[in-house]
């Protein structure tokens, strides 16, 4: 999913279109930035329980870029992130808060537990 497909969802959540704020339009990648920081531990969860190798944080520059997270990940969590972003920078902290909640309860239940060695202690 690219940078902008996930920005049009957050747009979606607020009934808004793209172009309305140019402002907000122009610096989302640096929000969508922090959020995919955020999101890293359970992006990476859910790859070591399909047994891949972790990733790092990808830095987004442009709405083309593309973004190499789960589906689930960049559908639901990050768009409920940036809308809070959105939310907070129109001074709207309850609904601000809302969609923060939403992007914190949606990473806790995209992450998954990874396969781990146990020792047997008897």
């Amino acid at each position: 999913m690219t940078a902008g497909e996930i920005y049009r969802r957050a747009l979606s959540y607020l009934y808004d279109r793209e172009g309305r704020d140019p402002e907000f339009q122009r610096c989302f990648p640096d929000f969508l930035n922090a959020l995919l920081v955020e999101a890293l531990p359970c992006q990476n969860s859910r790859r070591a329980a399909a047994g891949l190798p972790p990733l790092t944080a990808p830095e987004v520059r442009a709405a083309e870029d593309e973004i190499d997270y789960d589906d689930e990940l960049c559908a639901l969590a990050l768009p409920y992130g940036l809308a809070a972003y959105f939310f907070a920078d129109e001074g709207e902290d309850g609904k601000a808060a809302a969609y923060r909640e939403r992007f914190i309860a949606a990473l806790s239940d995209l992450s998954r537990a990874a396969p781990a060695e146990s020792a047997d202690c008897y």
